[in-house]
Formats: structure tokens, sequence, C-alpha cells
């Protein structure tokens, strides 16, 4: 009986490991839209199976349902953020169109528990918009320390700008600044109103000076200046060009 008992635990105890290695985790995945996929298809990761596909829904709000089973030691890889694409089966032994491939963020900071529901993404130009979110999320990440500096330090110059305004110094040049404003208005003012004391008297001597010199055009002296202009503008006033005197050789 010792001997039967002995043969059997190390039976179980192989069976046991074949088991844990065998087990499978139910993945749900999520589309927004209808592709191609038959139940029995792989889901892959880096070109090798993973787990397949048990059940595909299209429910009435619209999209599909993909339940999986994906391989433990696969699913303990999904504890960062993932999605999926409905592509071409790239398993040399394929025996459906399409496949299932996983897309982990590899860089990404570690979940608290592996993913248990992912959202896939309807295209090539879905997954690399995803991709470059993820990417964006992990430099933020990378830089989350010289980010806080930088807010912190728009945070202290604000207050510094804050602490200013409410200054004495502040004060001081606000009040000069509307002493200087309310001069200035002042002055302008005043040469305004100036200017419009004088405006009477100063359009009256223009009128004198219009008619004065409105006189002196129909007077006898100013008809005897335009006759000499006249005179001396005319062709019959210009004179003729000398002729040079030649020179004879001696």
């Amino acid at each position: 009986m010792w001997q039967e008992i002995r043969i059997m635990v190390p039976i179980a105890v192989l069976l046991l490991f074949q088991g844990c290695g065998a087990i499978r985790v139910p993945v749900l995945f999520t589309f927004d839209e209808v592709k191609e996929l038959e139940v029995g298809a792989p889901v892959v990761y880096n070109n090798q199976p993973v787990g397949e596909v048990k059940s595909v829904e299209h429910p009435p709000t619209g999209g599909m349902r993909v339940e999986t089973r994906i391989v433990r030691e696969m699913h303990r890889k999904m504890n960062r953020p993932c999605t999926a694409l409905i592509e071409n089966n790239p398993l040399p032994d394929a025996k459906t169109k399409n496949g299932l491939t996983i897309y982990l963020a590899e860089n990404a900071a570690e979940l608290s528990e592996p993913i248990l529901e992912v959202h896939g993404c309807d295209s090539n130009v879905e997954y690399l918009l995803w991709k470059a979110d993820q990417t964006a999320q992990q430099i933020l990440t990378d830089h989350e320390e010289d980010i806080e500096k930088v807010k912190q330090t728009a945070r202290d110059a604000f207050r510094q700008i804050e602490e200013f305004a409410r200054s004495e110094e502040m004060k001081q040049f606000t009040q000069k600044l509307h002493e200087l404003s309310e001069e200035t208005g002042k002055q302008a003012q005043k040469t305004y109103e100036d200017l419009m004391r004088r405006w009477p008297d100063f359009a009256q001597r223009m009128q004198e000076v219009y008619k004065q010199m409105e006189d002196l055009g129909r007077s006898e002296e100013a008809q005897r200046l335009r006759d000499s202009l006249s005179r001396l503008l005319s062709p019959q006033a210009t004179p003729e060009p000398t002729k040079e005197v030649e020179e004879t050789p001696i």
C-alpha cells in the first residue's frame, strides 16, 4: 500500500503542475466597431498564441464584446495599459482568417492588478493615437518632478506679482500715475480754453489781413508791378546771345 502511495504522489504533483500551467484567465475585449472575428480565433502577443476567443457578441447598443481565455503567464503581463486589434491571423497553422492581437504599453508604470477588461482599437490609426497618448503620459510621468518644479516656479511668480500689486510701492506708483493723468488733463483743458478764448481775435485779424491783400491787389502800385513783370518775362525782353570776336593770328 505504501508503495502505491509513493507512486501516486509524484503523479499527483505532476498533474497539479500541469494543471497550473494550463490555467487560463477570462478577459473581455470590447470594440466600438464590428469586425470579422470567429469563435476559436487565436489571441496573439508578439506573434505567439496566448489565448483563444470563446465568444463574440454584438450588443444592441453597437460594437462587439469578445470573451477570451488568456494563459495566466500572459495575463500577469497585462498589469499595465494595453489594447488590442483584430488583425489577420499571423500564425503559420492559422485555422481562422483573423485573430486578436494584444498590445502592451511596455514601459508604462505597473497597475495594482492585471486588467480583466480591455477596450480595443478599431483601426491602425486609432492604435497609433493610443500609442502616442501612452508615450506622452510616459514622458509626463518620467519628468513629473521637473514639471512640478515648473509649476511651483509659476505659482511663486504669480504670488510675487500679487504681493507687488498689494504693496505700498505699487500704491504710490498708481497714485503718481493718477496725479500725472489729472495734471495732463488739466493742461489740455487749459490750452483748449485759451485757444477758444483767442479764436475770435485771431479770426478777425485774419479777415483784416485778407482785406488788405485784396485792396493791395487793386491798387495802382500793384498794377505797375504786374506790368513791369510782364515786360521782364516777355520773349522780346530776352537778350540775344553775343557773337564772339574771332581772333586773328598775328
